[in-house]
């Protein structure tokens, strides 16, 4: 916040009934003479449109490279001490590239700018809303789609897979289009969290949305209803500001892309392959009689799960607090 000149205080933490609040406290008054520097700064040199370069351009690959990394890992092939350090590799990577993400501002400078400039056009902040639906005309997508398998499965005359032997038999576009896909958000949490299942150990998710994309129009028509309608507002700007206009949507479309991605890649997906290590971690903690139930592991902190795996100590049994209070 401080590098784009955005006032913020110290951010505190605290778990209330195993939830995670966060609070963050108002920003010093003798901070804003620096903070009004770096906002001019910041406005006139429009920084936040290198966000989106540097992480599609540089950052990103090297995320995914070492996520890919770890998630490829046999831990069948692993023994317990093994395991208790690849545990603490995964911890390590979710707190080395996780502030990434949290480190990206460029969607709310992004449309801000678009706001201020939608205000002399006459466009009201619900219009913007719209415009920035969407994908950046002309941008390679970000990761494996599932419209692509939905497309392999139409030609193939599949409209209706049973399971995912249905999609990956139906063609080899589509077998390898889906284990892609797989690959890159298969280990996903959704919640920013480790305790509910990922998307690969619900496989009929999968094939319920593939389902839903099968149908030729039903995509093609949200595309096109997108487009009307960033056309009706182009028609609304002046003549010589439309490029402008084109300009501002595009970016604020990339910066919506970015923020998207880089929660998926620098967070979810981190997050998810610490959830696989403690799968294994817990069916072998329960196999060997330090946890009464495998969730425990979950409830447990990564130097405890280490601990556990050295058999240096056997956890006691844990209620989850946020159940309890769910059912309370």
């Amino acid at each position: 916040a401080a590098r784009y000149g955005l006032p913020a205080g110290d951010v505190r933490w605290r778990s209330v009934n195993g939830y995670l609040y966060v609070s963050v406290d108002p920003a010093d008054p003798e901070t804003f003479p620096q903070l009004e520097e770096a906002a001019r700064e910041t406005l006139e040199s429009r920084r936040w449109r290198e966000e989106a370069q540097q992480w599609f351009g540089v950052a990103r690959a090297r995320v995914i490279e070492g996520n890919l990394a770890l998630q490829a890992v046999d831990l069948d092939m692993l023994d317990d001490r093994r395991l208790a350090r690849h545990v603490q590799h995964l911890v390590a990577n979710f707190l080395s590239v996780a502030p990434l993400h949290f480190e990206h501002l460029s969607f709310e400078l992004a449309v801000g700018e678009l706001v201020r400039a939608g205000e002399v056009w006459g466009l009201t902040v619900d219009n913007v809303a719209g415009l920035v639906r969407g994908p950046v005309a002309g941008s390679p997508p970000v990761a494996p789609s599932l419209d692509r398998v939905a497309a392999a499965l139409a030609v193939a005359g599949v409209r209706e897979p049973a399971d995912l032997d249905d999609v990956r038999n139906a063609s080899g576009d589509a077998r390898t289009t889906v284990d892609d896909y797989f690959s890159q958000f298969g280990w996903r949490v959704n919640r920013f969290d480790v305790d509910e299942p990922v998307l690969i150990e619900r496989p009929d998710r999968i094939v319920s949305d593939i389902r839903a994309l099968i149908e030729p129009t039903a995509d093609t028509t949200a595309a096109e209803r997108r487009e009307r309608e960033r056309l009706a507002m182009r028609d609304r700007v002046p003549q010589r500001e439309r490029e402008q206009f084109d300009e501002l949507v595009a970016a604020a479309r990339s910066a919506r892309r970015l923020r998207d991605d880089g929660r998926g890649v620098c967070v979810d997906w981190p997050l998810g392959l610490i959830r696989k290590g403690l799968l294994e971690a817990g069916s072998r903690l329960l196999a060997a009689g330090r946890l009464d139930e495998s969730p425990d592991v979950f409830e447990a902190a990564p130097m405890e799960v280490v601990d556990l795996l050295w058999g240096k100590r056997a956890l006691r049994p844990r209620r989850n607090s946020r159940r309890a209070a769910n059912c309370a």
